[in-house]
């Protein structure tokens, strides 16, 4: 299936032209020469569709577009139209101010204010490419996308300068100044923001990766390490929520009951983040600096607002004040 098919009808509704680009050298001039110029075509107000079954499979609505008979390009103005194909179990919208189908190469290019969109996911840009071979979307320009997921019921923002997205395998990769938070719909349930060079989110799995120059914000803790992830399924499971891997870094903010606030900071190797039990447990030589005090073990526990912390020293268990 290809949205490339729609060209089988077309429809205008005000203007129609045809027109020829080359120079006229005499009434002689060869058809075979006559044949080797570009040849377009004009239309305005345009409905491009393939029938399927006697069904509309893919329709592309534009105010005018300019056809490249000979090469079968087409440039369009003010397109808006539908991407279908056999990955995805929704069809996806998009707009834009201009853009530039290849017919032959099966290729669509967007400007100006691009808007895909289905009932799951919105993105944003610049500009798109779209390739119906490799079935891959490319996004450049202040990229930005919202995804929501109502079954475990959070919401994902993220922006970037570039996005790429696999449809077939249904990878989001964003790469360069990445910013985003996963919202969740309940009041009462912590947001979790984060930054990065790039992520990658594998939506079936419901899992991201994070690489270089990683952070995580939350509540009045912050963390930042080389390498992090997420996983999105586990916010009130007693499973990881996230995790923060090469030379991880906390600094937080502790406000125990009926006490003044304080400043902790940690280091370690690796951080896993337990949301539903509120604690962050420390890994690979992890030390913590609370007060006057210096802790060390092989796994520390530090708990939201929570003054005491459990370390493990391989020999004995103890908790600390």
């Amino acid at each position: 299936m290809s949205i490339w098919l729609f060209l089988f009808g077309i429809f205008a509704s005000t203007y129609m032209g045809l027109f020829v680009t080359y120079n006229t050298t005499g009434i002689d001039e060869s058809m075979n020469e006559l044949l080797d110029q570009d040849v377009y075509s004009y239309f305005k107000n345009v409905k491009y569709f393939k029938m399927s079954d006697k069904q509309g499979r893919y329709h592309l609505d534009a105010a005018e577009v300019s056809q490249n008979l000979t090469t079968n390009v087409l440039i369009l103005t003010e397109p808006s139209g539908v991407l279908i194909n056999d990955y995805q179990s929704q069809p996806m919208y998009y707009d834009a101010y201009t853009g530039v189908i290849n017919v032959n190469k099966k290729y669509l290019s967007l400007r100006g204010n691009v808007i895909l969109r289905d009932p799951n996911i919105r993105i944003e840009s610049d500009s798109m490419t779209y390739s119906d071979n490799s079935q891959m979307v490319n996004f450049q320009g202040n990229a930005k996308s919202s995804s929501k997921n109502f079954d475990a019921a959070y919401e994902i923002e993220v922006g970037a300068d570039n996005l790429s997205y696999n449809l077939s395998n249904e990878l989001v990769r964003y790469d360069g100044n990445v910013k985003g938070k996963v919202s969740r719909t309940r009041a009462y349930e912590d947001d979790i923001k984060f930054e990065a060079n790039s992520i990658v989110v594998d939506k079936s799995k419901r899992n991201a990766n994070l690489s270089g120059n990683v952070k995580f914000l939350k509540s009045q803790l912050v963390a930042s390490a080389r390498n992090g992830e997420i996983y999105l399924d586990n916010y009130n499971k007693k499973l990881k929520y996230y995790a923060l891997y090469d030379d991880v870094v906390i600094e937080e903010t502790v406000s125990p009951k009926g006490q003044p606030p304080f400043k902790r900071k940690a280091f370690s190797e690796r951080l896993e983040g337990f949301m539903a039990e509120e604690k962050i447990v420390l890994l690979g030589l992890p030390r913590v600096y609370q007060k006057k005090d210096l802790l060390r073990g092989n796994t520390i526990v530090l708990r939201r607002d929570i003054e005491t912390i459990e370390v493990d020293d391989a020999n004995t268990n103890f908790k600390i004040r």
